[in-house]
């Protein structure tokens, strides 16, 4: 050890023994478990999860809350530990444990409820933006190292709040009547020490990862290259924890989207859209924090504009079937947790996008390689074409200004408006007139491998958030579908 982090240690030591505290405080055997699951190999199957889950009743009952929320879910009745993991996702359902363990120590360990509430959901909603825009943007990053450094990044300021609210409180005085910043009012009471710094020696203590240490910088520099994993995860944190600061003290955010909306790809109202979407999932389960919740509704409802009855007429209907929609996602998911054939499968997803959300035409095609030639082919469609118009789907992937190139290669969702300029090769020009053309790509390893062509009529209204939203949970099978694929092959 050395000369400076003895010294930091022993003064972490000193300002707990300040407020009678012995030891330092201890990690639960629970909340250890849980992180075993990301950092040791062996317990990454769902059989280890779903039995970590059920040795709690009020785990149990939070994670089937969460798999039954509208925003994973749509009506479908989840049961079962082990059909939320296939529904969710075994990382999902991993992050999600690990915030209400800990969350639920924290409670229990404090006395000011409100305050400790308040920074346990920024926290934990921070963590939910950063793994979601980890997981659209496809930074290369995992996303649930993305969700677990955010949400300890302000490890420090929570353990100062429910172990020494006393000391806490006089902090946040001292940086509302001088105006000086935290980390110099931090200082002066905790003995030289910031939050960041306490945070950083208390993970040191419970044996954290070094990526969970080093996103604790309040003032990462931009990534090296694309390949800088700890670079990225510094600024993710950052970014996500200062965002949703930002969004519910009413702070300019401006300079924060300047620093950071270039490098991970991100707007405002993108972000914005994130959180909505996770905090209406998570008011399920969080009980205890319900009000932080609520506060981040009220920030929204300020900064929105009141919208007309002409804005709001001029949406028109969705197009979403919404009995449709719970019904194919459930067989989807019973297929998902059977034998199944790949083919099938895709034609239930087809059919659930074409009567379910309301598209036109549905085309699903795979990545094929023939000699030298990439191109994508139409496998499966729905809608008002015949099957000679699926065979006859088909779009080279070596021309990067082509939209379905730049959807594959970025494995990012687009929309074409209609009738776009050279946005597709002469072959489809036919194909796509008069048409919104919507392309959501199926990646895995952040590498294309399958495309959902879907598009609407001219005369029909844009996709709402409803309609993409689902798109991507439908999206999100077809992902798991091939990844079980690729696991058996």
């Amino acid at each position: 050890m050395s000369e400076s982090t003895r010294k930091q240690s022993g003064k972490l030591a000193e300002i707990f023994a300040k407020i009678n505290m012995s030891d330092l405080p201890a990690m639960s055997t629970h909340v250890k478990e849980i992180l075993d699951l990301t950092s040791n190999k062996k317990y990454l199957k769902h059989e280890h999860l779903t039995k970590i889950v059920l040795q709690d009743y009020s785990l149990t009952n939070k994670v089937l809350q969460f798999a039954n929320s509208a925003y994973y879910s749509p009506g479908q009745k989840v049961s079962t530990v082990s059909m939320a993991v296939a529904i969710l996702g075994f990382d999902t359902v991993r992050d999600l444990c690990l915030a209400i363990a800990l969350f639920d120590d924290f409670i229990q360990a404090g006395v000011e409820k409100e305050a400790i509430s308040k920074l346990l959901i920024r926290s934990f909603l921070s963590a939910m933006l950063a793994r979601e825009i980890v997981s659209t943007r496809f930074i290369r990053i995992l996303p649930e190292e993305a969700f677990i450094c955010s949400l300890m990044r302000n490890l420090g300021k929570m353990v100062a709040c429910i172990y020494f609210p006393a000391l806490f409180q006089d902090i946040e005085q001292e940086v509302t009547a001088s105006g000086i910043s935290e980390d110099d009012a931090a200082r002066s009471v905790l003995d030289g020490m910031t939050f960041s710094e306490l945070g950083v020696e208390l993970a040191k203590f419970w044996n954290l990862t070094d990526t969970v240490i080093a996103s604790m910088d309040t003032d990462p520099q931009k990534p090296e290259s694309e390949d800088d994993e700890v670079g990225y995860l510094k600024c993710m944190a950052d970014f996500s924890n200062r965002f949703v600061e930002g969004l519910c003290g009413h702070n300019n955010l401006e300079p924060l989207l300047q620093k950071y909306g270039e490098v991970l790809l991100i707007d405002e109202d993108d972000a914005i859209e994130i959180l909505e979407d996770t905090a209406e999932a998570s008011s399920v389960i969080f009980d205890s924090i319900r009000f932080g919740l609520q506060e981040l509704e009220e920030c929204r409802r300020k900064d929105e504009e009141p919208r007309s009855e002409k804005e709001i007429a001029a949406e028109g209907p969705s197009g979403i079937n919404e009995e449709s929609i719970q019904e194919y996602s459930l067989k989807l998911t019973q297929t998902l947790m059977a034998p199944f054939k790949l083919e099938h499968f895709f034609s239930l997803l087809a059919e659930a996008l074409w009567k379910g959300v309301g598209f036109d035409r549905v085309v699903l095609s795979m990545l094929k390689v023939q000699g030298s030639e990439k191109y994508i082919k139409g496998l499966i469609g729905r809608g008002e074409m015949d099957s000679e118009g699926v065979k006859n789907f088909q779009h080279p992937v070596t021309r990067a200004e082509y939209a379905v190139v730049q959807a594959l290669k970025g494995c990012k969702d687009m929309v074409v408006p209609e009738n776009t300029p050279g946005a597709f090769p002469d072959e489809l020009q036919d194909f796509v007139r008069s048409r919104t053309v919507y392309l959501f790509p199926i990646c895995l390893r952040k590498k294309g491998i399958a495309l959902l062509y879907m598009d609407k009529k001219s005369d029909q209204p844009a996709l709402t958030k409803k309609q993409v939203k689902y798109t991507r949970m439908f999206r999100d099978l077809a992902v798991k579908a091939l990844m079980k694929k690729d696991k058996t092959q």
